[in-house]
């Protein structure tokens, strides 16, 4: 992973397996992608930070489908290196150990999914709030879309720990230039 690591067209910020610990992994964050665990990253000494480490499906037979998933990786740094928004999910960087793929290191959103936040908040969210949802949302896609990127999947909506709805761009689609 290292060697692919050092291949991919910007700077990546690597974090050790070292200072992640599983804590469990999170059904919920199934994908086409991978799967979402559930760790605490060690910051600086003795802080702790949750963190979702998202793992690559591992169906890998071939050196083709090595390749594959390496273009699909470079593609999505070099997507992500520019973008910076309060309603992008932030990419911490990659790390390695989770599987024999790269993984993905982002903040954890403990509100969960929109599906499920959705689900669980509904009887309780004032009016204001269930239209505030969908247009954190759009503000995302706009951004987004500005800067010539298309979202592949809208299902990687989710909300932090303040409730604020984040676009989570692994699904991303393609960068137009």
């Amino acid at each position: 992973m290292k060697t692919m690591l050092l291949r991919l067209p910007v700077p990546v910020t690597q974090i050790s397996q070292a200072v992640l610990t599983k804590c469990d992994y999170d059904p919920d964050g199934l994908d086409v992608l991978g799967a979402a665990l559930r760790c605490k990253w060690v910051v600086r000494g003795s802080n702790e930070t949750e963190v979702a480490v998202k793992t690559l499906r591992d169906d890998v037979h071939s050196q083709n489908d090595i390749n594959k998933i390496f273009n699909r990786i470079r593609r999505e740094m070099y997507v992500r290196e520019k973008l910076r928004h309060e309603t992008i999910l932030a990419l911490y960087g990659m790390t390695e150990g989770f599987g024999i793929l790269p993984s993905f290191v982002y903040p954890w959103m403990a509100g969960g999914s929109l599906h499920d936040y959705v689900k669980r908040e509904h009887p309780n969210l004032p009016a204001r709030r269930k239209l505030d949802i969908p247009l954190e949302v759009a503000h995302g896609l706009e951004y987004l879309h500005k800067r010539d990127v298309a979202h592949g999947n809208l299902t990687g909506v989710c909300f932090d720990y303040l409730r604020y709805a984040k676009i989570l761009t692994a699904s991303l689609g393609q960068h137009f230039p």
